[in-house]
């Protein structure tokens, strides 16, 4: 399972960047336009002209930052054209220019395109292959920020816009919607071209991270187990030692026994009860990937061995334990291993990136493995367990596990590597998609400059962070009378800040922390913007760029 997984989400279709402007005006003599044309609004008539429409056209309008979509079908076996008209003016490089419009007028585009040329597959009998033509004009990349923000963006959409979670299906044709190839045309030359071709493959690398996060935290609980978890980042690892200079090891904690004995007694008990019914498969695991390009030679590097941590909770499935989950949430649970999904992506996109920074800095991936499910073995509300910390905890919910997987996986990590900075990130509340919805993440944090450095390589790659406090009261919530503290609050209010006043108790003196609460987004029921339908993997790419940018760097030399 986990080498198809990865192959599946690593065999994204080659994208080439080449210079040469958008065509002025629009027209198909000599032949079809196969695939998408990124125009300004100065060339909107022109890309309007009926010569365009001897084939199948999705045409969408990005003006004012805001998506109209109209869709025509011709009745004649071709191939796809699209045109996507970006709003021009405003501040260049500012949203209401038309980057964030841009994108998802480019992805919503390629969903319309999928599912056209899906019906002609089954009209004609035969698959239809089809490749993206993106062109952009300079009006367009000005407006978007520059030709290598439009390279990027495109490359991007069209890359996770296509991308949906299809495996399963039998029909023949389905295959037709795959995209053979990307080809990106921006209005740039020499060193200007060489940054949109950096770009590009860039937006490709996390792209192709995004899609591994999206497969797994989308793929069933009876084939993403632990121990699938654990061989596909073991295939992540010989990925990233394929670059040149880079070196990737996996290191796994296994099983309750194991746990136990290393004192991670709240992360072996969310998971004794799947892991004693099928130890082979189910048992609760600790895994990581440590990346490190060593500094060159005379160049200050970070003290030897400190670590940049990025840890996922990769709850395979949650029941709810024996407070079991009713009917209407407990189906999507497959997903809660968002988190663990979302930082093996970023991995394998830092690794096809070129891998980190050469600043001598570890940088650990690590995921937090294990099923939360119901048998004489399940741990109880109100049980009182010891951490690995040494604090012991009062169980308020067994359906809070994922805090509880967390704390000893973070002190685990802290204390196995000279941690200076620590990123959790986990589908970890109800409460954060009520306080935000679903389309931002919650952000917490104890470092305003971590704080902001995540945000903005969000704001990058097209996901929303919104910073969250912990307040005292929120702290003050926790107190029990029983043990040193409970794992919820007494009530519902606050609940996204209360988790993260629990995983803060656990944040060693010292360490820059951040938690990224991503339950709002990580999942969703329909296509919105690049994120498709089901586990969207949210946090992947911003991890990523976060480390590939150099601020990972910048927090942990602070």
């Amino acid at each position: 399972m986990s080498t198809s997984l990865l192959q599946a989400a690593a065999a994204a279709p080659p994208v080439s960047c080449e210079s040469g402007e958008a065509p002025a005006p629009v027209s198909c003599e000599g032949g079809i336009h196969n695939g998408f044309f990124l125009a300004s609004c100065e060339d909107v008539a022109a890309a309007r002209v009926a010569g365009l429409l001897p084939h199948d056209v999705a045409r969408l309008s990005a003006d004012g930052g805001h998506a109209s979509f109209a869709a025509e079908q011709g009745s004649a076996k071709a191939s796809l054209g699209t045109v996507v008209v970006v709003k021009s003016g405003g501040t260049p490089g500012g949203d209401d220019c038309g980057a964030a419009a841009a994108r998802t007028a480019l992805a919503n585009a390629v969903r319309q395109a999928r599912s056209t040329s899906g019906a002609l597959s089954k009209t004609f009998g035969e698959p239809l292959p089809r490749t993206a033509s993106v062109a952009c004009s300079a009006a367009a990349a000005a407006a978007v920020g520059g030709s290598a923000k439009a390279a990027f963006l495109a490359t991007q959409a069209v890359l996770l816009g296509d991308n949906l979670f299809n495996q399963y299906k039998t029909d023949p044709t389905s295959a037709a919607s795959e995209l053979a190839s990307v080809g990106l045309r921006v209005p740039a030359e020499g060193a200007d071209l060489e940054e949109a071709q950096a770009s590009s493959r860039r937006a490709a690398a996390l792209a192709a991270g995004c899609a591994l996060a999206r497969r797994t935290a989308g793929e069933g609980a009876d084939v993403a187990t632990p121990a699938a978890l654990e061989g596909l980042a073991r295939a992540v690892a010989d990925e990233a030692n394929r670059v040149p200079g880079l070196t990737a090891t996996v290191h796994v904690e296994a099983g309750e026994e194991r746990l136990v004995e290393l004192g991670m007694r709240l992360f072996a008990a969310v998971g004794q009860a799947a892991g004693r019914a099928r130890p082979d498969t189910h048992a609760p695991r600790l895994i990581t990937i440590t990346m490190r390009r060593d500094a060159p030679a005379g160049e200050g590097a970070a003290d030897e061995g400190s670590a940049v941590v990025c840890l996922g909770k990769a709850v395979c499935f949650d029941s709810g334990g024996l407070n079991l989950k009713p009917t209407g949430s407990i189906e999507e649970m497959h997903m809660d291993k968002g988190g663990g999904a979302a930082v093996l992506g970023a991995a394998l996109a830092t690794a096809l990136a070129g891998g980190p920074p050469a600043d001598g800095l570890s940088y650990v991936f690590a995921v937090a493995a294990c099923e939360n499910a119901i048998d004489a073995h399940s741990y109880k509300p109100h049980a009182i367990i010891k951490s690995l910390q040494g604090r012991t905890v009062e169980v308020g919910n067994t359906d809070a596990e994922g805090r509880l997987v967390l704390v000893d996986s973070m002190t685990h990590l802290q204390r196995e590597h000279k941690t200076k900075v620590l990123v959790d990130v986990a589908t970890l509340t109800g409460a954060c998609v009520i306080a935000l919805g679903d389309s931002a993440a919650g952000l917490f944090s104890n470092n305003d400059a971590l704080a902001a450095a995540i945000t903005g390589a969000g704001e990058e790659v097209g996901e929303t962070f919104w910073r969250l406090p912990v307040l005292p009261a929120h702290r003050a919530a926790l107190k029990s009378t029983r043990a040193d503290l409970r794992s919820t609050g007494k009530g519902r209010g606050g609940g996204a800040s209360t988790a993260a006043a629990f995983l803060e108790k656990f944040v060693e003196d010292g360490v820059r922390w951040a938690h990224l609460d991503i339950a709002g987004p990580g999942m969703t029921t329909e296509a919105a913007g690049i994120h498709c339908a089901g586990a969207t993997g949210y946090a992947s790419q911003t991890l990523a760029q976060w480390v590939l940018s150099g601020k990972a760097s910048e927090a942990a030399r602070a």
